[in-house]
């Protein structure tokens, strides 16, 4: 049986850190204390960090071990005032079926095993398909992403069949573009484990070489960059696991010693694998700063497209970030005033959404 309801949600600047901040709204929950509350688990595979809850404000130990319990991280840390914690490893490790994850709090301890849970979602048919327990339900959220924080969701459940496998198909309700995302969510006893999946798209940056996207894990992709009807490269890779499918690289001449392509107007993108939406040319996305009024204007060339601005000093110390929807004719001009001081030197990023969900982008040194 399937269930759905709407509902809108806040989410991280990164895909990669959507726990980070699902554990925050969890630990910040008005609730009431519980002296004996027992631990329990919630863990996102693909996160550098588990969570979970505990007594409050007890001193909570982590021994958290690979499959083959090899130590991967430990330390302490201490809960909440309403019995929540964290606990992040140095960024080397990351949750993978397998893992072992021990809590203790004073003389009472819990172990959890990480359970296999896949989730991939098709950004052509819309359909997310997943491996788990037989017989288990999963709780499906397909989330429109809106930028980098804001997103629609809707719930669904389903039920894995007999050999551990559910699908839903998602076209009835969404029509999924590029950086969308899935999230599968299932609970056996009183702990919760998460996987995200996100639909697939690429980032390219006019001017640059490099690129990045994300794509289904551990699987092999091509991206090609046509230019005035002939290939320049077909830049072939695969994406990880680590990062939920990230991957990355750069439009290089195969004929020469390390010369690369720069990406152009024009420039025709190509990457078979996401579908034949994923087969357009790079817009005339361009844009100006003004210092004295820390106004952003340009153009993304997509009518009534989605924007974000982001603009930092070299070091990072200073940053805003904004985000916008152009007009009819896709020009827009954004008023930086409230995030960002703009100087001479600092660094302003144009990221304009394509109808595929596919990102082109400008980077401008201030002058």
């Amino acid at each position: 049986m399937r269930s759905s309801r709407s509902t809108w949600t806040r989410l991280s600047a990164r895909v990669i850190a959507l726990s980070v901040v699902a554990g925050l709204l969890l630990a910040m929950m008005p609730l009431t204390v519980h002296a004996g509350r027992g631990i329990t688990f919630n863990v996102w595979l693909g996160d550098w960090c588990v969570y979970g809850r505990a007594n409050d404000k007890a001193k909570v130990t982590i021994n958290w071990k690979d499959s083959d319990w090899v130590l991967k991280a430990r330390g302490t840390v201490r809960a909440n005032h309403n019995g929540y914690w964290s606990f992040c490893s140095d960024g080397s490790e990351r949750v993978e079926k397998g893992d072992s994850i021990k809590a203790r709090v004073g003389s009472k301890s819990r172990t959890v095993k990480v359970p296999t849970l896949r989730l991939v979602v098709d950004r052509d048919t819309d359909i997310a398909q997943g491996r788990y327990v037989s017989g288990a339900k999963v709780h499906l959220e397909v989330c429109k992403r809106h930028n980098y924080y804001a997103a629609r969701c809707t719930d669904v459940s389903v039920t894995a069949n007999g050999g551990g496998r559910f699908s839903y198909d998602f076209s009835p309700i969404e029509n999924l573009v590029g950086r969308d995302y899935v999230k599968a969510t299932v609970r056996p006893g009183k702990d919760k484990f998460h996987r995200v999946a996100t639909v697939p798209f690429i980032k390219i940056i006019i001017g640059k070489s490099r690129f990045w996207g994300y794509y289904k894990p551990f699987k092999r992709l091509v991206v090609e960059l046509h230019r005035g009807g002939s290939l320049l490269d077909d830049w072939s890779g695969r994406a990880d696991d680590w990062d939920w499918g990230y991957f990355r690289g750069r439009f290089a001449d195969k004929a020469s010693d390390g010369d690369t392509y720069r990406v152009k107007v024009g420039d025709q993108v190509v990457v078979p694998a996401f579908g034949p939406d994923a087969d357009w040319k790079v817009p005339g996305v361009w844009a100006s700063v003004a210092k004295k009024t820390d106004v952003v204007k340009g153009s993304c060339t997509v009518a009534n497209g989605r924007y974000e601005v982001y603009a930092r000093n070299p070091s990072g110390s200073r940053s805003g970030y904004r985000i916008g929807k152009a007009d009819s004719a896709g020009k827009f001009s954004m008023d930086m005033t409230s995030r960002h001081d703009i100087r001479g030197g600092d660094i302003v990023f144009l990221n304009c959404k394509l109808w595929s969900g596919d990102i082109v982008a400008r980077r401008i040194v201030v002058k």
